[in-house]
């Protein structure tokens, strides 16, 4: 199961009732979430709370947070391949299920490290010139290849891998 600690703006874009009192069993499965709005594009980060690992959704239409579990999980598939993941280490990072079930965020730090993350992005953006002007994996994988002081200035992507890696 994947816990996603949303936003209040993002709870009532998702049209669900927030789940209360929900803990995790593991590092894996514990994720904030925040959404935004750049050249008029709805965008959603979904960052793991332990690693600061990062998934950049872009793009989205009013139906696809409607489905939103199930984009949750085939764009945290997509990432991993693209991040290069051998196989066995997807499939254990892939073990945490399909499930999803949201909740309101409860750690400002990894709420900070998102606003950072959107900020970086939205630099990203005007810098080639407009969101219609970049690909979102590319954006993600710069995101999560940046240094970052709340995990001692690793790379987040690294961080993940090196977490599951030691399992």
């Amino acid at each position: 199961m994947k816990i996603i600690r949303c936003t209040k703006k993002l709870i009532k874009e998702l049209g669900v009732d927030p789940e209360e009192n929900i803990c995790a069993e593991s590092w894996l499965e514990s994720w904030h979430a925040n959404s935004f709005t750049i050249d008029g594009e709805k965008c959603v980060i979904i960052t793991n709370d332990a690693t600061l690992y990062t998934l950049f959704l872009c793009g989205l239409r009013r139906e696809d947070f409607q489905n939103f579990s199930f984009i949750v999980n085939e764009y945290f598939f997509k990432s991993l391949m693209t991040d290069g993941l051998s196989q066995p280490l997807i499939e254990k990072a892939l073990a945490v299920g399909d499930d999803v079930v949201f909740t309101g965020s409860t750690d400002k730090a990894v709420m900070g490290s998102t606003h950072y993350f959107r900020q970086r992005i939205e630099r990203i953006c005007e810098t080639n010139g407009g969101f219609e002007n970049c690909c979102s994996l590319e954006i993600q994988k710069a995101i999560n290849r940046t240094p970052i002081k709340a995990i001692n200035y690793q790379y987040p992507v690294e961080n993940f891998f090196e977490r599951l890696n030691n399992e």
